[in-house]
């Protein structure tokens, strides 16, 4: 009954980042589309997928910390999100209206750090029966754990004289204190943390055989389509593919992990893992290549009606996906065979 309740809280969270967005005058192409960072609908999603992912394994395996760890995360994300929202209409859209609006910019300056180093650290270290691979690892966790208080202890100290509508607004950097002690303190900290997290669930993987290996694919599997999407496709995508689509697939790859989760712990053994990384792997390269003979096909016919017309022409589309149908055709006949 916990685990589900604090999932409604979250979902409640999500959709009041939304609303409040859209009554600070945000147009829905704003709310799902943000080139600078995740948006407020990929915010929403993250919270959505992480707090019903962890109401499941909660409910199931109470005793497991990864359900609750995924709760935190969307519960701590939820705040963040509606919190910066409602900050904004309390401080800007609407000055006076809502009270504590001080206080939401000044919780959002501090409140991402918990659900950063849930995801980074302990998610990875303790995955998949909730206790890292023996004692030896444990003092990733105190690092881990010592990078959040010093986040939380030196922002909620030294940010509280500043809250108001410059923390919104960016107007006012943070003090120098508050940003020596985050910048130089506690990420480096939550970076080694996280990368000795990383090679403790290696390090598992090496030694597990069976049950436990599977649900390890199934966890690395997702957290590297997740990290080869934002590092790569996210940020040079923009220039190549249309913003809505990339919007789209932010929205349908930051799920994958939350599920890949589930799937795992509560039902592995329903699905062949091996089987479907063969098949995203073919299925993945086929895709490539067919978007990048059609983007391709559309700038070089372009340019070559523009030189012998002067100007541009929808022949140029026309064409591009003419020539991408037998690739097309590769695409269903290898569908069909595997």
């Amino acid at each position: 009954m916990l685990a589900w309740s604090l999932c409604l809280l979250c979902v409640v969270l999500a959709v009041a980042s939304l609303i409040l967005a859209l009554l600070n005058g945000r147009t829905l192409g704003e709310i799902f589309l943000a080139l600078d960072g995740p948006s407020i609908a990929t915010l929403a999603t993250l919270i959505v997928s992480f707090s019903v992912v962890g109401a499941l394994i909660a409910s199931h395996r109470p005793k497991n910390p990864i359900g609750w760890i995924f709760l935190a995360v969307g519960f701590f994300q939820g705040l963040l999100s509606a919190g910066d929202q409602y900050a904004v209409y309390a401080l800007l859209t609407d000055p006076g209206s809502l009270p504590l609006g001080a206080e939401a910019a000044w919780l959002g300056q501090w409140i991402w750090a918990p659900g950063l180093v849930l995801i980074l650290v302990f998610l990875p270290l303790l995955f998949p029966d909730g206790h890292p691979p023996s004692r030896r690892w444990r003092p990733v966790a105190w690092l881990g754990g010592l990078s959040i208080g010093l986040t939380v202890v030196s922002s909620t100290i030294g940010l509280w004289p500043e809250r108001g509508p410059a923390l919104v607004t960016g107007d006012e950097n943070p003090s120098h204190v508050v940003n020596v002690l985050v910048g130089f303190i506690a990420v480096p900290m939550l970076f080694v943390a996280g990368v000795g997290a990383v090679i403790s669930l290696f390090v598992r993987f090496r030694r597990t055989r069976g049950d436990e290996r599977q649900q390890i694919k199934w966890f690395v599997s997702a957290a590297a389509l997740t990290l080869v999407w934002v590092t790569v496709f996210g940020q040079y995508s923009p220039r190549v593919l249309p913003e809505a689509i990339v919007a789209l697939s932010f929205l349908l790859v930051i799920p994958s992990i939350p599920i890949a989760t589930d799937i795992a712990i509560l039902r592995y053994r329903l699905y062949d893992i091996d089987r479907i990384i063969n098949r995203t792997l073919v299925y993945g390269s086929l895709t490539a290549t067919l978007v990048a003979l059609y983007f391709g096909g559309i700038v070089v016919l372009q340019r070559v009606f523009v030189l012998l017309t002067g100007q541009q022409s929808t022949l140029a589309v026309v064409a591009s996906t003419l020539a991408s149908l037998p690739c097309l055709s590769h695409y269903v006949v290898a569908s069909s065979l595997s």
